[in-house]
């Protein structure tokens, strides 16, 4: 009997159920024999590590700067220059592949999608235990309805198409958290729902504005605090988003997801001036047990969280970092 050990997107990554229940209730005449199959393989190192900016890759810069760059770009660059020159500047895409099941972008899609259409009707409203009974009874009907419209599929689901239903459930788990919170007394609002934005700014040492554009899945109000909030499908951890030091922003990939938050606060200071108290994270279909989990800063290990929250003095500090990378 074969697993998959793949813990990508929303895959789990485990036994089964029935496989544990063999070894946990092993039968007298069973003999089991566990094995793990692994390739080792290292992609080979690229022979080109530096590419000179001529005339013609400086006017292409230019070009994106005006266009607008968005979050998932920066970091991209911050990942890996050398895909961001091949992707972003010389324009060469990853190549489409056929697939049997649904791939990890559209399973973000869909849980988005189906997202979205749940909260739209109550934008503005402070939500109700109610309405969340409302959203759970258009779940099913909205999930086979955007499944359809992505996937092209037929209701019989078989094999790794049965992730629609870990789909569906990782949404019913976020309404069950947020029903629980309105159900305790507290009160939330959701404001906006796929905001996107244009923002300006003019950088020390660049001719011409530069424009940052992208999306931001939901700004929404809890108990008179401000959340700006990336949905991920995949599993997010809570230190992914607590920085020792502004400087690992440029260096370690695992705060790429701290970048893009901060970013989407750093472009909305028509929000933050407007409230004492402003925070910005991450809700993890992968990790919901830790449901919202917020940016915050600790410098040292003997001190508490320095400062939790988006403030004016994280946003200067976030901003030089902005500055260094496009620059």
């Amino acid at each position: 009997m074969l697993y998959n050990t793949e813990s990508d997107g929303l895959n789990a990554g485990e036994k089964s159920r029935f496989l544990h229940q063999l070894i946990f209730e092993k039968q007298p005449n069973h003999k089991l024999v566990e094995q793990q199959l692994t390739l080792d393989y290292q992609p080979p190192a690229t022979p080109i590590s530096t590419v000179v900016k001529n005339d013609e890759i400086m006017n292409k810069l230019n070009a994106i700067a005006v266009k607008g760059f968005s979050p998932s770009s920066l970091s991209l660059y911050l990942r890996d220059p050398l895909a961001f020159y091949y992707q972003r500047v010389l324009g060469i895409s990853e190549t489409q592949k056929m697939e049997n099941s649904i791939n990890n972008m559209d399973k973000g899609t869909l849980v988005h999608e189906v997202v979205e259409n749940l909260f739209t009707p109550f934008i503005g409203k402070t939500l109700t235990v109610e309405d969340f009974d409302s959203m759970f009874e258009c779940l099913p009907s909205l999930m086979e309805e955007k499944y359809k419209s992505i996937y092209h599929g037929n209701k019989k689901r078989t094999g790794q198409s049965q992730i629609f239903e870990v789909l569906q459930k990782s949404v019913i788990d976020l309404l069950n958290e947020e029903k629980k919170i309105v159900k305790q007394g507290d009160q939330l609002k959701v404001l906006y729902l796929e905001k996107k934005f244009e923002k300006e700014i003019s950088i020390p040492g660049v001719s011409q504005p530069v424009k940052l554009i992208g999306v931001v899945d939901r700004i929404d109000e809890l108990n008179g605090t401000l959340r700006i909030i990336d949905y991920k499908t995949g599993r997010v951890n809570p230190n992914q988003l607590i920085t020792p030091e502004w400087d690992l922003l440029l260096t370690n990939r695992d705060y790429a997801y701290l970048f893009q938050i901060l970013l989407y606060s750093y472009v909305h200071p028509e929000f933050i001036s407007s409230y004492k108290t402003v925070e910005a994270g991450i809700i993890s279909f992968r990790n919901l047990p830790s449901y919202f989990m917020k940016f915050s800063t600790k410098f040292n290990k003997s001190d508490p969280l320095v400062s939790q929250g988006i403030c004016e003095v994280n946003l200067s500090k976030f901003e030089e970092i902005l500055f260094e990378i496009i620059l």
